[in-house]
Formats: structure tokens, sequence, C-alpha cells
């Protein structure tokens, strides 16, 4: 990347509030644009791979889809080579895992669909690691935004903030861009309103989902390597009588993360054995073989309240000029569907080619922009955890419409090719309308053929299955 001309208030300095995934990556962007960039963060950043206290969620499975690996490789060139240096694993999802997709595994093939396994702690250390030798950027730990500096109805010119726990004294830290990247715990509305603003209109799906995660020494049997070169073993709810599901993943230091997940406010266990019973529930046995006699590395930890939220900033009125909203602090998924770096990742991208453009009204412009960018992760949500959500108040429409759907996808599982395209669908590489197209349309033709071949008695199925 150049650096772009100058025009918004002569881009001398940019500020980010976060210092997790997204305002890593966004801080990344903004080093091209502005002078100088900050970014301000509550926690102290751990001098090694450690989850923090700021990051709840970080001790759980998190998977960098394979269009986030290709847009954190572009914005940290060598990125994905020093993940490895310290024990991450590349791999195919086609080839390196085990997937359970509506009762049926999916078949295992080398499918060019290639992501990295690595702690949430690991990646997130390897990019603090590249900001920090920036010469423009700079991280303030400990320090908590309280609230945003400007006029009513005018721009954003820095914001006030807090150092440590133990003073009540507020400093001023002047900016000619606000980044809020503070994830799902942002106070962007409040401090909106403080400025004179409408609250930002709000969708939200509760599909009532509960995580519990333990980390294990990767064992040395039997039962491990008859699955192979395997990196992810996992499988997913089905509505409405599979509220649970899990994954295992390898990472670094020869570890495994299991992670086991219930819908529809299921309670979650806290203890050991109703870790692993609860596991010996979910119909992909493998999960529970493979922790049954593995070391355990840590307790339970659990998460609750995950959640879908849309925060409709573009649609405030009299958008502030130098501020702007993004990641989960705009668009929080529910987490077991992955998305959540990835889009992190097409936000920032999204974030320089609008300072690119430097339009006078450029932060509201890429409000709007970033809105049709959560489109089709939002939409890709929407559906089973709306029934999630519902439960027996689900209508029969919406029952119908998610079986088709499922119907739609499952039909795709019956060749390599098919699952294939399912798996760019799922790694933000497609958009999900191509599973419609011409050549998705035959793969979805081929496999309900092939379903309904194979329901017939064996001496009148085909040759070819």
């Amino acid at each position: 990347m150049t650096t772009a001309p100058h025009s918004l208030q002569g881009r001398g300095h940019a500020v980010v509030i976060g210092a997790s995934v997204t305002g890593l990556i966004t801080a990344r962007v903004l080093a091209d644009h502005f002078e100088r960039v900050t970014v301000l963060d509550q926690d102290t950043l751990p001098d090694s791979p450690v989850p923090r206290r700021g990051v709840p969620q970080a001790s759980h499975v998190h998977n960098l889809m394979a269009r986030g690996c290709q847009l954190f490789e572009q914005l940290f060139p060598g990125l994905i080579a020093e993940l490895e240096s310290h024990g991450a694993l590349t791999f195919d999802y086609g080839e390196n895992t085990r997937l359970l997709f509506q009762g049926r595994l999916l078949p295992r093939f080398r499918s060019g669909v290639r992501s990295v396994a690595s702690s949430r702690a690991l990646l997130e250390w390897c990019m603090q690691g590249r900001l920090r030798a920036l010469p423009r950027l700079s991280v303030r730990t400990g320090t908590s935004v309280t609230r945003l500096h400007g006029e009513k109805g005018g721009r954003v010119r820095g914001v006030v903030l807090k150092e440590g726990a133990s003073t009540d004294a507020e400093q001023m830290l002047e900016a000619d861009l606000v980044v809020d990247a503070s994830g799902r715990g942002s106070h962007a509305p409040q401090w909106l309103q403080a400025l004179g603003r409408a609250l930002p209109p709000e969708q939200l799906i509760r599909p009532g989902l509960t995580y519990a995660t333990r980390w294990y020494r990767v064992p040395r049997n039997r039962q491990v390597e008859r699955f192979g070169d395997w990196v992810i073993i996992g499988t997913s709810p089905e509505f409405p009588g599979t509220p649970y599901s899990g994954a295992v993943c390898r990472v670094e230091g020869e570890q495994m993360i299991a992670t086991l997940l219930g819908s529809g406010n299921h309670p979650m266990p806290t203890d050991d054995a109703g870790f692993l019973a609860l596991a010996r529930e979910i119909p992909l046995p493998a999960i529970a073989e493979l922790i049954q006699d593995a070391e355990p590395l840590s307790p339970v930890h659990t998460f609750r309240g995950a959640i879908n939220r849309w925060r409709h900033y573009e649609q405030v009125a009299h958008w502030p000029e130098g501020l702007v909203v993004l990641g989960d602090a705009a668009c929080v998924f529910n987490p077991a569907y992955g998305q959540g770096m990835t889009v992190a990742g097409l936000s920032a991208l999204l974030l320089d080619e609008s300072l690119r453009q430097g339009d006078a009204g450029m932060c509201h412009t890429f409000q709007k922009r970033l809105a049709e960018l959560h489109q089709v992760p939002w939409g890709m949500v929407r559906g089973d955890d709306t029934l999630w959500e519902l439960g027996d108040k689900a209508t029969r429409v919406q029952r119908l419409t998610n079986q088709v759907q499922r119907q739609i996808v499952g039909s795709l599982f019956y060749s390599d090719a098919g699952t294939r395209r399912f798996l760019e669908v799922m790694h933000m590489l497609r958009s999900p309308e191509s599973m419609l197209d011409k050549e998705g349309l035959v793969q979805v033709g081929r496999g309900v053929v092939s379903r309904l071949a194979r329901e017939l008695p064996p001496s009148l199925r085909p040759a070819w299955l």
C-alpha cells in the first residue's frame, strides 16, 4: 500500500479504540493514511500469546476462514508463515477435517479451501508484534475511553480518556479520525446521544447460545491415529432436535481445543464429568473419543449470551464526521459461524478504499458501505438462529423455509465439486447466491438424484453410486 493524499482534516492523527483483532487490522490500514496512529485498550497486552481478560471468548475455538487468511496475509505479509513458526497448522478444509452437517459426514478430498489453525491469543500476539514495528503507530494500554470529544451537532475531534483504574482524572486526546473497534461492549450509541444524535436502530437475534471449552494435550493413541491427518473435527446444531454441537481443533504446541455449544438456552456443563458426558451426546462420536483419554490443560471455560446484533449506524441522521464504527461494535455475529475475524478484515479493506476516495462525507459513506458488507454474513446466520430464538413459536412458513434451504445445501454434499462449492460459500470465497447459479444448480441436481438413488434397494441402484 502507498500513502493516500491527505483529505480528512490533514490526516495527522487517527485513534483506534480496542486492540483486539478488529482494532489491530484497522490500525494497520490507518498507518497507510495517517501520520500517526494510536491504539487504545483497557487491558495490559501480554508479552506472550496467552488469553487476556478483555477478550473473554479467546479461550474457545476460533476459525479464521480462507478469505480471512487471504486478507490478513495481504495486510500483514508473512503472517501465516510466522504463525506456522510458532506451531500453527495450515490445512485444507476438505482434506484435513471431519465435518458432520445434517447428519452426513462431508467427503474428504483436497478442496483448495485453505485455512490456518491457531489460538486466538497467538494470532493477536503476532499481529501486535508487527504493528509495534511500524514507526507511525503506538499502543496505549490500561486506558479507557469515557466519551467522544466534539461539539453537539459537529464533528468528532478526538476522545476523552482515563489511564489506570485508580484515577478519575480525564485527558483529552485529539484526533482527525476516531475508529470504534471496541467490540460488543461498545458505548458508541451513548456517545452519539451525548453529541445530539439519535440512537441507531438495532436488529437483535438471540439464539440462546452458550459455549463450554476445555484445552487438552493432543493424545498419541490409536483413537487419534485412525482419524488420519486431521486439524478440525466438528458438527453443527440441527433445529429443533439437535441443540448441541461441538468441535475439536488442533492448535500450536501439540494442543487441541474442544468447544461444545448449546443452542436454544440449553444448559452447559462447568465440571469435568459433565463436559465429557455432553461430548458423548453430540452426534459425532469422534469428539468424545478424542478427549476422553486426553490430558486436560485447562478448566472448563464457559461463555454465555452469544447473540447477533446489528446496529444500523448508516441510518443515523447527520452522522458526525471524524467517527467510524466497525467490527463487533457495529455488527456482532453468533461466533459459532466463525465469520467475525474475516468480516473484520473485509471491513478494514473497505475503510482503506473509503479513505483513498476521500470525499467530504467519507465517514457516513463508509457506514453505508459497511452495512452493505454486513448483508451477506447476516443473511447466513439469520435463518437458523431465528428458529432457535423462537423455538416452539416458529411459524410453519419459517420451518418450511429452513427445511428447503437445508435440502438445497445438503444436496451439495454428495460430490466433491458440490462440497467444494459449499466450503467456498462458508469461507466467504463465494456469495451464497452462487449455490443457485447454473453450476450450483447442476451440483444440487446431481445431489438430489444421488440421494434418491441411494434410497432404492441395492439391486436397483445405479452402478455409479
